[in-house]
């Protein structure tokens, strides 16, 4: 590449750039502060953060479980906030509990409401009118215990039926949704918590978030997916086929798609299984890309 080929190729990637749309940082000068570990909390203050939050977050002499059980999901979801180990368990950690809170306008947790009067949270939220999004299992008892796995399994999305026994879901659903539902619930929060101090009215704006009520939320979508249902195998359009190397999913739904589909591939489910067994994934990439199809690998 010439001198000239290289400045052009800069230049183009620098208007690109200039052109792409800014990311939203509306949390610009806002201080998170987050009591809260293993992922729906963490993921909530992620959020918080990539809106340009400053997030603190406090974790106990032993850390946060989750680095424990995955680096990977630790790191991601910790990056770029400030992490201080304080010992709630003592007058020192509390007090030094107390100095954190005074810098910040949100805080995150995720723990039983039990805990969070041991720890006298109620009244530190009170006295510095914080906008308090408590992550709970529950909503209609948050002392209950429950994990991700409890609440799927309750709610319906978790595949069971057939010979085979239910297998482990392969996402956390529960903690993923809980994590964006609190994030939006702490936007919703810190409007009201500026509203009051505007207002004169001081006390903290509380705001649950019940993991297994996000799960069972999503769960309507069942309605969809369930055996009979049109998403759950009926629509030859719409399913996962064997190729020659493994496995492809097919999400031909809207009309365009599908006519295409059919002059291309076939109509039935037995022609497209035929069909999609005689190439290997990569071969279906290179046509879905050409022709302009929903076709991936199940990888």
């Amino acid at each position: 590449m010439t001198a000239a080929e290289t400045t052009a190729t800069e230049e183009g990637a620098a208007k690109e750039r200039a052109a792409a749309p800014a990311p939203l940082r509306p949390l610009e000068g806002v201080t998170v502060l987050s009591l809260a570990p293993n992922l729906p909390g963490p993921w909530a203050a992620w959020r918080l953060r990539q809106w340009g939050a400053h997030v603190i977050k406090v974790e106990s002499p032993g850390g946060d479980m989750m680095s424990r059980m995955s680096t990977l999901i630790y790191e991601r979801f910790s990056a770029e906030m400030e992490i201080v180990e304080v010992n709630l368990k003592n007058k020192t950690g509390r007090a030094q509990l107390a100095k954190l809170a005074d810098q910040a306008e949100i805080l995150v947790t995720s723990m039983r409401p039990s805990a969070a009067e041991r720890l006298g949270l109620p009244e530190l939220a009170d006295r510095m009118s914080l906008a308090w999004v408590e992550v709970v299992g529950s909503e209609e008892d948050p002392e209950d215990p429950g994990h991700d796995l409890t609440y799927q399994a309750a709610n319906g999305t978790i595949a069971a039926g057939g010979p085979e026994a239910p297998r482990l879901p392969a996402v956390l659903l529960a903690d993923v949704m809980g994590g964006e539902r609190a994030a939006g619930q702490a936007l919703a929060a810190l409007l009201q918590r500026r509203a009051n101090v505007a207002g004169g009215h001081g006390g903290a704006v509380r705001v649950k978030v019940s993991l297994e009520q996000a799960v069972r939320d999503a769960a309507v979508t069942t309605d969809l997916t369930h055996a009979e249902a049109i998403l759950g195998g009926t629509l030859p359009e719409y399913g996962i086929y064997r190729c020659a190397d493994g496995y492809v999913a097919l999400a031909a739904l809207e009309p365009h798609f599908r006519e295409r589909m059919e002059a291309l591939l076939g109509t039935s489910a037995e022609e497209l299984a035929a069909v999609f067994a005689e190439q290997p994934a990569e071969h279906w990439v290179a046509f879905a890309k050409e022709h302009d199809l929903p076709i991936v690998p199940v990888t």
